[in-house]
């Protein structure tokens, strides 16, 4: 009877007031629903993603982090075919480099030519370069140049896990880019070690 008056779900029944917390966000997708896509699929979700508000809701944020740890656990899947990644933004771009670092640290393998390939592509835009942020938003241009070059140190870190020596030689075209074209941010010049440091 009470179903035909009103059908919406009776969630605590018998109490006056409910009251709910949470911490965190909530991804707006599972970490084995974003592996069955394929890159091209994927990069279009990140693209269309929309965040919600509200007790659960779910941010860019909290579907960048899930698309770290997917390329994390799953980093050969993700190394395939990057182009579709190339139109994504600067968060999920950082999260992908970010993603591989962690799945090379645990011992995982992935192909790096289409790696340094995609990464080429990236500081080659000159729209990359001129991205500008302002003071409330994160650089991730910063954090992206911050990657690649501990992606290429992880890579030769230990010979008994490095990339293919043959491509030495891409991996110092890329980080000769980056010497070239980083700015660095000191703003503080009186106690440059300090602030180099930080």
């Amino acid at each position: 009877m009470y179903a035909k008056v009103n059908p919406a779900e009776i969630r605590h029944p018998g109490f006056d007031y409910w009251t709910e917390t949470g911490w965190g966000g909530i991804s707006p997708i599972s970490e084995e629903e974003l592996c069955t896509k394929s890159n091209p699929e994927i990069a279009e979700y990140l693209n269309g993603f929309k965040e919600t508000v509200g007790l659960k809701s779910s941010t860019k944020d909290d579907l960048s982090n899930m698309f770290r740890i997917s390329v994390s656990n799953s980093p050969e899947k993700f190394s395939v075919d990057l182009e579709p990644f190339l139109n994504v933004h600067g968060m999920y771009q950082h999260s992908l480099l970010w993603g591989l670092i962690e799945g090379w640290r645990n011992k995982k393998k992935f192909r790096w030519n289409g790696l340094f390939a995609f990464i080429l592509k990236v500081i080659a835009s000159d729209e990359f370069w001129k991205e500008s942020y302002g003071e409330n938003q994160y650089n991730y241009q910063d954090s992206i140049i911050s990657q690649i070059a501990e992606l290429i140190n992880e890579g030769t870190r230990d010979d008994r896990h490095a990339f293919d020596p043959e491509l030495l030689p891409v991996a110092e075209k890329i980080l000769l880019i980056l010497l070239n074209k980083t700015k660095a941010h000191l703003p503080e010049m009186v106690d440059l070690i300090n602030s180099v440091l930080n």
